[in-house]
């Protein structure tokens, strides 16, 4: 069983700053919109639905934005990562772990952009969190 989180389409419960500079950021998903599949599922083959709740942490983090703004839907995010500048990511697998710096751009529906720069980042759905299926059209 593979699940890819989509920054599209997920919602956002509360981003944490770190509390000391250069410590952990946290953004907590109230729903990551994700595809559920086997091995080598396309956007079509796979089943849609939301992993309720997931947490992605950023080590050595810098939030730029809003953060107080930055909740519910995301409209659009991209990943961009040290060792592919030319390339971005509207998508990553669960679990993920990301050992090098980054930086993730999310802008929100209500219109506010949060910027996320990390030395390294990882998201692994908790023992309790849950697969709900879409029955969007």
């Amino acid at each position: 069983m593979v699940d890819i989180l989509s920054w599209h389409n997920s919602e956002v419960r509360g981003v944490t700053p770190p509390d000391t500079p250069g410590g952990q950021a946290r953004v907590t998903l109230s729903a990551g919109a994700v595809l559920r599949g086997s091995e080598g599922a396309t956007f079509k083959s796979g089943l849609h639905g939301f992993i309720k709740p997931l947490e992605l942490v950023f080590d050595q983090a810098q939030l730029i934005g809003p953060i107080g703004e930055c909740l519910g839907g995301i409209a659009q995010g991209e990943l961009r990562l040290a060792s592919m500048r030319a390339q971005s990511a509207t998508q990553i697998p669960l679990p993920w772990r990301c050992m090098e710096r980054l930086t993730l751009s999310l802008q929100f529906r209500n219109g506010s952009v949060l910027q996320i720069e990390a030395s390294s980042a990882y998201c692994k759905p908790s023992d309790d969190a849950r697969f709900i299926e879409s029955y969007a059209c």
